[in-house]
């Protein structure tokens, strides 16, 4: 850029704007895909969203200010300016009429990513990027991703040999040991799952082995040559099927267009292109390639069995599980590869229950990041007889998918176009390049781009079988205004003319709105800090400090009904303590206290169905003060199966209620209707026996307890002593 006018006070502030900005940048792809933190309640995608908040108002406040001391000149039209309003325009839409508009705008606790700030957020940073990175700029902007993506890979690479970084950061030595998940046979380094640590490396590695060919300095290409062949190795650590089967996508589509590339420009002038390649060294791909083939054969991986394909892989158990709270405990994650029924099975009753819920809301969806809410209505009975039947699914397991239940056909559309749109000037700028003369710019370009198509290409394989995460869309929207830089012009100039004063008051309005948005960020961050200090003082047993911590949290973020619904739930649990301890007006206070909180957290969000469980837990809980209470627990569950007709867990629940209040026909109906959902629920039947015996039905009780031997848990001995014991009874074993 060059300088018309010059005023050395305005020209200073502007330096340091644009260092910021570029500074901001770096720092967001070089940190956010190491950063976690043990303090929150769940400890990567939180945190990394968190972060990448953070950087997007600092970001946006210099380049802000950069807009209104420059104005039209350093905002220029690009190729995704329709694209992405129409995108912005359905997410906003499908926000204001969705069925919880708070979850819909933030996202689900406790990721965040998905939610309507989120997509503004990477909405910015792709602006941000777009007018403020060039073509050298941009290349500095590679190595800072290098760097983080080598360290990432290596941390992974670690961990299969039983040495997990973050280990040493919690227990001072290296180790395997804080995990309760087996991080050696599946990593995640600091991503926290497989399949996110693979979807990383996949979306990096086409682009890496591009830079590697085209760099023109051997340590860039000897850098981005390891980095991408420890992208691979950690990838094949991971042991993620959507991972790997996204890298074979990638390479297809690499050498669709390079060869396309490479063949038009061989036609119009080998003898050139020749030269340059041999600048390029293709030696390096060679390289690259090679070790990327031996890596296939000597480690296992989904799809590709290597030397030790023999040795056993233990499942991957999720880092963070929000315990749902309900009067039999449930399991609650947020992916299905878990081991128990495949997962591909499951992922197709999954996708049956996404498609029904875009068919009750087929335009704007049941509103963003809502699938949570939604499936449960449509969750097919099927559901019931895989693995992970109990565990909640907050997403659809499929990105797209997700998309048309959440956001509807509008939603969908959008993003498909926003896509579209993306890989249309990935091939419209390689075509491009086919029409000049080879040349290095013009070869580095076209790889550049072929790395961006295979690697962007990649992700959305993986996202087929998934869901998008906050690093990789933080990159991916970076990558988004790759196209827009390499085209735009470098030679529109800039004035430097005096700050006038209504610039100044923009400024100060801009700086002010930033201020109070880091301020939420902070105030929403260090809430959820409290919130897990909370749960483990209360877990302690020191009741004082956990409840001010969950006060304190509550109190810095009040919308968030997850903390209430902890607070109501402890509360009823100090409630029948200080009634066994004889202190009826303690008790009594808390027991008011508690219900007053549950009735909070049905205002502030009646859609999420573990706050209904914990509803009902809480006067299961405070029925053993006053039985009455076990009605109201009853008349919870009924209204939960409203919004989750298919949930056994809860006829099962209703049904052991009812039993506790007498009403054994209720209760015996409600068990029965259990095990028709779900004929191997053992529970559920043990119960339902126990029912049967106390109603003088032996034989019915019998068959209950034969049917667990004979197909659920044939070497049960609590099982085996009871069916002796009923069958004691029977008179035709006198």
């Amino acid at each position: 850029m060059t300088k018309t006018t010059q005023d050395s006070t305005t020209f200073k502030i502007d330096s340091w704007l644009k260092q910021a900005v570029l500074m901001t940048l770096h720092a967001a792809v070089l940190t956010v895909p190491l950063f976690f933190m043990f303090s929150t309640n769940e400890l990567f995608e939180f945190n990394k969203m968190m972060l990448v908040y953070l950087y997007t108002i600092i970001g946006a406040i210099a380049f802000g200010i950069r807009v209104v001391i420059h104005g039209s000149k350093l905002v220029k039209p690009t190729y995704l300016d329709i694209p992405i309003f129409i995108f912005i325009i359905s997410q906003l839409l499908s926000t204001l009429f969705s069925m919880h508009p708070y979850t819909s705008l933030v996202g689900y606790y406790s990721r965040f990513h998905g939610g309507l700030l989120s997509t503004v957020s990477y909405t910015l940073l792709y602006y941000i990027a777009a007018h403020s990175l060039n073509r050298e700029s941009l290349k500095q902007l590679w190595l800072s991703s290098a760097v983080a993506a080598g360290m990432v890979a290596i941390y992974g690479i670690l961990e299969r040999f039983g040495m997990s970084l973050s280990c040493l950061l919690v227990e001072g030595r290296l180790g395997v040991d804080c995990w309760v998940q087996d991080v050696q046979s599946r990593v995640f380094a600091s991503f926290g799952q497989p399949n996110w640590l693979a979807a990383y490396a996949i979306l990096l590695m086409p682009i890496y082995t591009s830079l590697a060919i085209v760099s023109q300095t051997q340590w860039r290409k000897k850098l981005y040559a390891s980095v991408a062949v420890l992208l691979v190795l950690a990838l094949f650590f991971t042991q993620s099927r959507s991972g790997i089967l996204g890298w074979y996508g990638s390479i297809v589509v690499a050498a669709t267009l390079g060869g396309w590339f490479f063949w038009t420009q061989h036609v119009k002038d080998s003898v050139q292109l020749s030269k340059i390649w041999s600048v390029f060294n293709r030696n390096m791909l060679y390289c690259i390639v090679g070790v990327c083939a031996l890596l296939l054969v000597l480690v296992d991986a989904p799809y590709t069995p290597g030397l030790r394909s023999g040795e056993s892989q233990s499942t991957q158990q999720p880092i963070q599980s929000e315990m749902a709270a309900a009067p039999e405990e449930t399991t609650v994650v947020n992916r299905l590869e878990q081991g128990g029924t495949d997962s591909g099975e499951i992922r197709k009753i999954v996708w049956s229950g996404a498609l029904d819920v875009w068919r009750r809301y087929p335009w704007l969806g049941s509103g963003v990041e809502t699938f949570g809410y939604s499936y449960y209505l449509d969750r097919p009975i099927e559901h019931n007889l895989v693995s992970e039947w109990d565990f909640l699914y907050n997403k659809a397991h499929n990105e797209f998918l997700n998309f048309l239940a959440t956001t509807g056909l509008v939603g969908l559309v959008s993003y498909l176009l926003l896509l579209g749109a993306f890989g249309w000037a990935i091939l419209a700028h390689i075509h491009q390049q086919t029409k000049r003369t080879p040349s290095q710019t013009s070869v580095a370009d076209a790889m550049l781009m072929v790395g961006l198509a295979s690697g962007v290409t990649a992700l959305m394989i993986s996202n087929f079988f998934g869901f998008s995460t906050v690093t990789v869309s933080l990159l991916l929207y970076i990558f988004f205004a790759v196209p827009h830089i390499l085209t735009s012009s470098e030679k529109t100039a800039l004035t430097y003319t005096k700050i006038k004063a209504l610039q100044w008051a923009g400024f100060v309005v801009i700086s002010s709105i930033g201020l109070l948005l880091l301020n939420a960020t902070f105030r929403h961050w260090s809430a959820d800090i409290e919130y897990v200090q909370a749960k483990t003082y209360l877990d302690a047993g020191d009741l004082q400090q956990g409840l001010e911590k969950l006060e304190s949290a509550i109190a810095k973020n009040p919308s968030e009904a997850s903390y209430v619904d902890t607070l109501a739930d402890r509360y009823s649990q100090y409630a029948v303590a200080f009634a066994q301890a004889g202190e009826a007006t303690q008790s009594a206070l808390f027991t008011k206290t508690a219900i007053q909180a549950s009735d909070l957290v049905m205002l502030l969000n009646p859609e999420q169905m573990n706050f209904h469980k914990t509803r009902a837990r809480l006067f299961i809980t405070l029925g053993q003060i006053d039985p009455d209470y076990l009605k109201q627990a009853v008349v919870v569950l009924q209204d939960a199966r409203k919004r989750a007709p298919t949930d056994a867990k809860l006829l099962y629940n209703i049904g052991v209620v009812e039993l506790a209040l007498e009403n054994h026909e209720a209760g015996i109906a409600a068990l029965n209707q259990a095990i028709e959902f779900k004929p191997n629920y053992q529970t559920a039947r043990w119960h339902l026996a126990i029912a049967f015996e106390e109603a003088g039905e032996l034989e019915a009780a019998l068959e209950q307890l034969q049917y667990i031997q004979d197909n659920i848990a044939p070497n049960d001995s609590q099982i085996l002593d009871k069916i002796a014991s009923i069958s004691a009874q029977l008179p035709d074993t006198q």
